[in-house]
C-alpha cells in the first residue's frame, strides 16, 4: 500500500505442461519511497507482513516454515 489505494498481484508458477515462468514480481511504487505495507498469502495458507518496505530494491521472500 502506497497511498493507501491497495495493490494485488498474483504469481501463476505453473502455466502448462513442460512450461516455466516468472515468479518475480516487479511492482511500481511511483514517487513513493516505501511500501507501508506489503502482505504476501503463501500456497499454504500462511500470512507474512513486512512493514515499510523501502523502495528502490530487489526484495527475495522465503515463505516461512510452517
Amino acid at each position: 500500500v502506497t497511498d493507501g489505494a491497495p495493490q494485488r498481484y498474483e504469481v501463476q508458477t505453473a502455466a502448462g505442461y513442460l512450461s516455466a515462468s516468472d515468479k518475480r514480481l516487479l511492482i511500481g511504487l511511483g514517487a513513493a519511497v516505501a511500501a507501508r505495507r506489503v502482505e504476501i498469502r503463501w500456497p499454504s495458507g500462511a500470512l507474512q507482513r513486512l512493514e515499510n518496505v523501502p523502495a528502490r530494491q530487489v526484495l527475495t521472500v522465503t515463505e516461512p516454515a510452517s
